[in-house]
């Protein structure tokens, strides 16, 4: 990329894990005397715990990266359904590929328990309730209108 386009280029990874993150931060050593990289590293400890949905739906996209690094933990039901309120005011295609983001990010029992409380089920397509879970959502937040 960087002799594509010319310019520099950063080595960036997502790490929903605080070991992988911290292990991913360490400074890669190119060898030969060429070097090293150091990584930019985006974990749970740099990504906001973001479990008001009024505070989600004014950021979607922080929303979604809040409930992939903290959506399995202690508050993860919490952070997770705040990011699916804000789906609720994208189009049809973001919304799916975010709510695709969250769930492969989400461990079994997050996944079992969004079911639980009728986020989806086995049998129900996962993008069509991405975009009936987020719409849902939000109606709820804002109220009547």
């Amino acid at each position: 990329m960087r002799a594509r386009k010319r310019c520099g280029t950063v080595v960036l990874v997502i790490a929903p894990d605080a070991g992988v993150a911290d292990w991913a931060a360490e400074n890669i050593d190119l060898g030969l005397g060429l070097g090293n990289v150091e990584p930019l590293v985006l974990g749970p400890a740099v990504v906001p715990e973001i479990t008001d949905p009024a505070d989600a739906e004014k950021d979607t996209e922080l929303a979604v990266l809040s409930a992939v690094a903290h959506g399995n933990g202690p508050n993860g039901l919490t952070v997770v359904r705040a990011a699916l309120v804000a789906l609720g005011r994208l189009d049809q295609e973001h919304a799916m590929v975010y709510f695709q983001v969250i769930w492969s990010g989400s461990r079994e029992p997050m996944r079992r328990a969004l079911e639980a409380v009728g986020h989806g089920t086995a049998d129900r397509r996962r993008d069509d309730f991405s975009v009936r879970a987020g719409a849902h959502g939000s109606r709820q937040t804002r109220g009547p209108t």
